[in-house]
């Protein structure tokens, strides 16, 4: 048996429908970006955060080596939020790297940041950082929060 709704049901239910869909978008990572040291020493980084995850690109991002191309960064269309954080730790990010392109971290062959152990004396004890594209903005943080670190 068919029911037949009246209009004001059926606009009713497809409001309900995209309440559910927003509320099931989750931001994922797409991109980190290095803004610059400040003179306290902290550097500063951009954290791109898309809830089109599977859509995700920019222009260039399937060359490689990604760092002999400059200005690697996603399609504007694509990044839903950005996130600063300050911080004394220095990241490698995939855009310098000279092995792999950013086609390789959409397949998670490789990390969009990575924290640089290069300079310390023994790897650290609670563990490096490392980000991969496609976490959860929720991930990213509790990652972060476990370095005493936030988002902003």
């Amino acid at each position: 048996m068919t029911k037949i709704m009246k209009e004001e049901e059926v606009v009713e239910e497809i409001d309900g429908l995209e309440d559910e869909v927003v509320e099931d978008e989750t931001l994922n990572l797409c991109f980190v970006r290095y803004i610059g040291s400040e003179s306290d020493g902290y550097n500063c980084y951009e954290f791109m955060f898309s809830n089109r995850i599977d859509e995700v690109w920019g222009e260039n991002w399937e060359h490689m080596p990604a760092g002999l191309v400059n200005g690697l960064l996603p399609d504007p269309e694509y990044v839903t939020e950005v996130h600063i954080l300050k911080t004394k730790i220095k990241f490698n990010l995939a855009q310098d790297n000279l092995c792999y392109s950013l086609q390789d971290c959409i397949d998670g062959v490789v990390a969009v940041c990575m924290e640089d152990i290069s300079g310390y004396d023994s790897y650290p004890e609670d563990g490096r950082l490392v980000f991969h594209f496609g976490e959860s903005f929720d991930e990213v943080d509790r990652k972060l929060a476990m370095k005493n670190m936030l988002l902003n």
